[in-house]
C-alpha cells in the first residue's frame, strides 16, 4: 500500500488545513474543509480518521465518490475504506461536516478534524480545481457606466474574476464592501455602492 502525502502541496485540501510536519498529519477545526483526490487503477482508499471529540458525540465528515450525493460517515478509531472499480479513474471528494452537536472545543485545540495517514493502492493524486485570480476595480460611482462594458468584455478574454465596486466618496471607509466584492465576484461582476452600514453604533 502507498500512502498519500498529507501535506498543503499534495493539492488535495482545500480550505482550513493545518499541517503536522513532525507526524506527517493534518488537521482542521473547521466545518466544510475540503479534500479533493483523483484515483487512477486503484480499488480501494482507506483513510486513517479518528474521531477527536472530547463528549460522546462522534465528528462527521460527508463523502462523494464521481459527482454523487454525499453521504454522512461517522468518524471513530475504525479505519474508513472506499472500495473503488479499479478500471475506471474517480473522483473523491470529502468535507467536514460537525465536530459535535455541541459547541465544540476548537479554540484550544481539543477537539478538531485530525486526518492521521491516507493509504492506497494504484494511483491518487491531488484534484483541488484551479483557482482563478481575482481582480477588483474599485471606482467611483460617476464611472460605473463607463466601465461595465470593459468588466464584461475583460471576463470573455482573460480567465479571471472581476469584482467592480463603486463608492460615492472620494475616499474607502469600510473594509466591509471590499469583502462584499471578493464574495460577489464569484458569480458575476457585481457593483456595490455606497449603504448605509452601522458597525457597532457608528454609521460608515
Amino acid at each position: 500500500m502507498n500512502t498519500f502525502p498529507l501535506t498543503i502541496k499534495s493539492n488535495a485540501f482545500l480550505g482550513s488545513w493545518i499541517e503536522d510536519s513532525t507526524n506527517k498529519q493534518i488537521f482542521s477545526t473547521n466545518l466544510g474543509a475540503e479534500i479533493w483526490l483523483k484515483s487512477s487503477h486503484c480499488s480501494k482508499i482507506i483513510f486513517d480518521w479518528p474521531n477527536r471529540t472530547l463528549a460522546a458525540d462522534q465528528s462527521r465528515i460527508l463523502i462523494s465518490i464521481d459527482g454523487a450525493d454525499f453521504y454522512s460517515q461517522i468518524l471513530s478509531e475504525r479505519n474508513i475504506q472506499l472500495d473503488l472499480d479499479p478500471d475506471s479513474d474517480h473522483l473523491i471528494r470529502i468535507m467536514t461536516q460537525a465536530i459535535t452537536f455541541v459547541k465544540a472545543q476548537t479554540w484550544n485545540l481539543s477537539e478538531f478534524f485530525l486526518l492521521k495517514k491516507i493509504s492506497f493502492n494504484g494511483q491518487l493524486t491531488g484534484a483541488v480545481p484551479s483557482r482563478k485570480n481575482l481582480v477588483l476595480l474599485v471606482i467611483r460611482s460617476s464611472m460605473a457606466k463607463k466601465f461595465y462594458r470593459t468588466v464584461l468584455i475583460l471576463r470573455l478574454i482573460v480567465p479571471i474574476r472581476v469584482g467592480l465596486i463603486c463608492f460615492q466618496r472620494n475616499s474607502i471607509t469600510t473594509i466591509l464592501e471590499l469583502l462584499m466584492a471578493v464574495l460577489e465576484s464569484l458569480k458575476e461582476p457585481i457593483f456595490i455602492h455606497r449603504r448605509q452600514l452601522i458597525l457597532s453604533g457608528t454609521r460608515l
